[in-house]
């Protein structure tokens, strides 16, 4: 048999932030070898990881020559999927969706606000890959992540198995991350047992993309998908994914243009706030936009940071007066 191991580092356990790249790329690594141990003790040596977090280099490259195994970084490259013959998948270090609440929650990336079938139902990175599996007639026999992840790893599908490795905000980190490990190990092999074919789920429903952006730039995106209200349709999950790296390098040059924007924004605003007192900006949504990477920072928020700064200027030359 041969299997995949689709990677991603939010959902792994004890990585709560990104200051300690080091750290958190040893467990992720630790979880992902956890994942490989389990699978050859059952009998698969074919296996292929795939590390699909940003530059996809988080996984030590060592531990997987120790095995053998075939690599290969960001899920762009699953496209190639089709030429293979993978008779399951795995994905392992899964998060919640932008707005589960979960730890480090997003949907693909920071400029995409939510994406959603068209049922209606909001679906996160796990989901898609779920469908997008689906199309290609490989099941997802396991889901490991936080919370969120593997509740959406069964919100269409109950029968898959799922194995959760990091709680909510409130939970305390492992004493023994060992634990986890063997957690892990016992996942794989309950789900070997699973009927594959049950854990396949459908692609069979339209995709609609809505984007943290100006509508003109969504429409630049992708004019024929482009449906108005910052949103982009697509035939179902494969098509997303087969477009996917097409997106994403679009995404990126406005992500510069946008970058070159905030900068500009910043020398004007510094000439607004400097006869404001720092305690003055108490406004929890603003303290929060004022806290972004600048590569991040949407007009629409650079709009409203501007209009709250001058409401409070005015009340202090109103004061002063």
């Amino acid at each position: 048999m041969h299997a995949i191991i689709v990677a991603d580092l939010e959902g792994v356990s004890g990585v709560y932030d990104f200051e300690n790249v080091s750290r958190n790329n040893a467990l992720l690594t630790n979880e992902v070898e956890s994942c490989i141990l389990a699978l050859r003790e059952k009998g698969v040596f074919e296996i292929t990881v795939c590390d699909s977090h940003d530059a996809g280099d988080s996984i030590c490259q060592k531990m997987l020559k120790k095995y053998g195994v075939t690599f290969f970084s960001q899920t762009t490259g699953l496209s190639s999927l089709k030429h293979y013959n993978y008779d399951f998948a795995i994905l392992l270090g899964f998060h919640g969706m932008n707005g589960s609440g979960g730890i480090l929650e997003h949907t693909l990336r920071p400029d995409v606000r939510s994406v959603r079938l068209e049922s209606g139902v909001e679906i996160g990175e796990v989901e898609i890959l779920n469908r997008w599996f689906g199309s290609l007639n490989i099941p997802v026999i396991l889901v490991i992540g936080d919370v969120e992840a593997v509740r959406e790893g069964n919100y269409f599908n109950p029968y898959r198995s799922v194995c959760c490795v990091k709680g909510s905000y409130f939970s305390s980190p492992p004493e023994n991350y060992q634990l986890i490990y063997d957690k892990i190990k016992q996942s794989v092999e309950s789900a070997m047992k699973l009927d594959r074919h049950s854990c396949i789920t459908p692609d069979d429903l339209p995709v609609y993309v809505e984007f943290d952006k100006r509508d003109e730039e969504v429409s630049a995106l992708d004019s024929v998908r482009y449906i108005g209200k910052k949103t982009l349709r697509y035939e179902n999950c494969c098509d997303l994914h087969c477009n996917f790296e097409s997106l994403i390098d679009k995404l990126n040059i406005m992500l510069k243009d946008n970058e070159k924007e905030n900068i500009a924004f910043v020398k004007e605003i510094r000439n607004l706030v400097k006869d404001i007192p720092r305690e003055m900006v108490s406004n929890p949504q603003i303290l929060q936009m004022l806290s972004k990477n600048l590569a991040w920072l949407t007009a629409d928020e650079r709009e409203t940071i501007k209009n709250y700064l001058c409401i409070l200027k005015k009340e202090i030359e109103s004061n002063k007066q």
